[in-house]
């Protein structure tokens, strides 16, 4: 379960966001602090338009996982009266990182551009 607990806009095409992971609801009231290993987000802006650019970073105090997320570049809302409403997708792994899908190999063959180093 995400919810983000604080969204505001510190200037002009700037969003900031305080987000928080419970990957363990429970329907009793039982506070625990649980761990989550990778997490991805996937920010955008509500009224649409072009890709934002967003870091996200661990937030420090809290009674659960939760990470501080910074945009910017983020759209107004037409009319310009304020910013676009964010649209937060979470992807997460329990216990670390995400697998990997596949490897990279050097090709078979010179590599150009590539010089050995002697000595090291």
């Amino acid at each position: 379960m995400l919810a983000v607990r604080q969204a505001r806009a510190p200037g002009p095409g700037a969003v900031e966001l305080l987000a928080v992971l419970d990957d363990r609801p429970r329907a009793e009231a039982v506070y625990e602090q649980t761990r989550v290993g990778e997490v991805w987000f996937d920010v955008a802006p509500a009224t649409g338009g072009g890709p934002v650019g967003v870091r996200w970073r661990p937030g420090q105090g809290f009674p659960a996982p939760s990470w501080w997320l910074d945009a910017r570049g983020w759209p107004l809302v037409p009319g310009g009266v304020g910013t676009a409403a964010p649209v937060v997708d979470v992807w997460w792994h329990p216990d670390g990182k995400f697998p990997a899908v596949g490897t990279w190999r050097f090709p078979d063959g010179p590599r150009v551009g590539v010089r050995e180093r002697s000595g090291e």
